[in-house]
């Protein structure tokens, strides 16, 4: 709904504007001086313009964001991060609880460790 929104009251209400423009434009093109059209049409390829380069920023706000690698922290924390984002983005309080669950194999024979690869981690929220 938000992006309906932000789309209604920007780049639709900009397109409106240059369409009743270039309407003003054509209906004086006979009666104007040239200068003064091509003047026109110059602010309304400016406004344009402007219009173009915060429509991409608001695009670029729509893309997700890129998924962090092991090594820029921990599982946990990530999803904190996102827990964060989503609370400040709608607006609603967001509880996050992580457990951490560790497997390992049963041996029966004596060995060194019982998760000899390692233990392996769940995350619930």
């Amino acid at each position: 709904m938000q992006v309906a929104r932000d789309l209604h009251d920007g780049v639709l209400q900009s397109l409106t504007g240059v369409r009743l423009k270039l309407q003003e434009i054509a209906t004086n093109a006979e009666t104007d001086a040239p200068s003064e059209t091509r003047d026109r049409l110059l602010a309304i390829e400016r406004a344009v313009a402007v219009e173009q380069r915060e429509l991409r920023r608001f695009i670029d706000g729509l893309k997700p964001a890129p998924v962090p690698s092991a090594a820029d922290g921990t599982l946990a924390s990530r999803l904190d991060e996102v827990r964060e984002r989503l609370a400040g983005q709608w607006k609603i309080p967001v509880a996050l609880r992580v457990l951490m669950i560790t497997r390992c194999s049963r041996r029966r024979t004596p060995g060194p460790s019982a998760c000899a690869n390692g233990p392996r981690r769940l995350a619930a929220a």
